[in-house]
């Protein structure tokens, strides 16, 4: 399993705030944690079989 922490990559800060949103689509499944998810990104993740964790 890929496990990509976007503030140890560099791509936010620690203290920023992740909502994950729906546009485009997935073909592999994904356990995805952030702070918000907007209703179609859970659908798209759910779909392929992946999990939605808020945190």
């Amino acid at each position: 399993m890929l496990s990509l922490r976007a503030h140890e990559a560099g791509f936010i800060s620690s203290n920023q705030l992740v909502k994950v949103l729906g546009n485009g689509g997935l073909t592999i499944k994904l356990d995805v944690e952030a702070n918000a998810f907007s209703k179609s990104a859970v659908a798209a993740i759910e779909a392929v079989g992946g999990n939605a964790v808020k945190l």
